[in-house]
């Protein structure tokens, strides 16, 4: 572990340049902020690159935090002692939790995914909501997704809040990002799986479709939906059913429901 100097002054220039990564413009530093120990400590566990990691005196002093304080001494990190009102001013939270940790994104190659074994690659498309695709994100890791795509529109899966709504699954779960979703979605079908996309006013219901894979399911944004163009690319075009007054489903909730219908469909055929 690296100890240096103790920072306390917010126009440190590290302090600076980390408080960027909280602005839209940061998107495409490569670095995200991690926050808070259950989430540093899957960024460790995970062997994710780790730049840097803030902590204050009072997460130093508490003898809970001891030994994961002793697993990253042994570790080729900089670990940097801050004063309190520095982690507020780098902290997305209302009181953070005495540990900051700066780390770069990993985002994986989109061919990487497609080994045509049954199971769900999801394609997320122009999803705005960053609680729905952290959401989505934990949700997949549960139900045996084997990757996501989203596409170029999309919120960044390493907004603080995306991070957190995934509870530790951002650094488990593949994630590859594409620009050309028509070209995604012809390249995998050739491949041999089987394009799903989901519209409101699809004929067929969800759970009367074979989702066992080798397929890929596709959600839209979160207004408009996905587009008709790559509704004539899908295979097949499902719908949830709705009951009463309701018209759709949030897409994270939409999303939820197919991942565990197809984690069903493969355990009752002993897929896992």
């Amino acid at each position: 572990m690296k100890n240096l100097p103790k920072i306390t002054s917010k126009s440190n220039p590290l302090v600076k340049s980390v408080h960027l990564l909280k602005s839209k413009r940061a998107a495409e530093s490569g670095l995200f902020i991690c926050e808070g120990i259950k989430l540093v400590k899957e960024a460790v566990s995970s062997g994710s690159l780790i730049k840097y990691i803030f902590i204050s005196d009072k997460f130093c002093e508490s003898k809970i935090n001891g030994p994961f304080i002793k697993k990253i001494k042994g570790l080729n990190l900089e670990v940097i002692h801050t004063a309190d009102s520095i982690l507020n001013y780098l902290s997305d939270l209302v009181t953070h939790q005495g540990i900051i940790a700066v780390v770069k994104k990993r985002f994986y190659q989109d061919d990487k995914l497609f080994d045509r074994s049954d199971g769900i690659i999801l394609l997320l498309y122009k999803l705005q909501d960053p609680g729905n695709l952290g959401t989505i994100i934990r949700v997949a890791e549960a139900g045996g997704v084997k990757g996501i795509i989203i596409t170029d529109g999309t919120v960044d899966p390493y907004n603080p809040k995306t991070v957190r709504a995934t509870m530790g699954s951002i650094f488990r779960m593949p994630i590859a990002k594409i620009d050309d979703v028509h070209g995604l979605i012809r390249k995998v079908k050739d491949l041999g799986y089987k394009g799903i996309g989901f519209f409101p006013k699809a004929e067929k219901e969800y759970f009367n479709e074979d989702l066992t894979g080798p397929i890929i399911l596709t959600f839209g944004h979160e207004a408009a939906g996905l587009t008709d163009e790559i509704g004539r690319l899908m295979d097949v075009r499902l719908k949830i059913p709705m009951s009463g007054d309701v018209e759709s489903l949030n897409v994270a909730v939409s999303a939820s429901v197919v991942i565990y219908e197809s984690m069903r469909q493969r355990q009752r055929l002993g897929k896992g």
